[in-house]
């Protein structure tokens, strides 16, 4: 009896921090996973800055998309936290097609 009390003991001793830590550990991988998606929208934010090709701003678009693709299997209750994520990403394709806009329009005018 001793034993089974003292084993019950140790193991709700071990188990309790775990319960404590699993939602720490959960919101630290989110948080990290969203982290990269953000760092992958600024990689596509800095090559805006420089002035991209017709194929570079195509190649920018498909990594928009990958990055799309990977922030839709966000659970439903980060769902704030995916609709402010999706927001940044709409500005971001809305300035992609921007500059692919003006390129366009630039190689128009150098080829009249």
């Amino acid at each position: 009896m001793r034993r089974t009390t003292a084993m019950l003991v140790a193991a709700i001793a071990v188990v309790l921090p775990i319960f404590g830590f699993t939602p720490r550990l959960y919101n630290w991988l989110r948080e990290q996973r969203l982290r990269g998606l953000y760092r992958r929208l600024r990689t596509i934010e800095h090559a805006l800055l420089r002035e991209p090709s017709v194929d570079q701003v195509d190649e920018l678009q498909k990594q928009l998309e990958e990055i799309d693709r990977a922030a839709s299997v966000v659970p439903m209750r980060d769902s704030d936290l995916f609709f402010i994520f999706r927001q940044h990403l709409d500005q971001t394709r809305l300035r992609l097609a921007a500059r692919l806009a003006e390129t366009q329009d630039r190689i128009t005018e150098i080829a009249r």
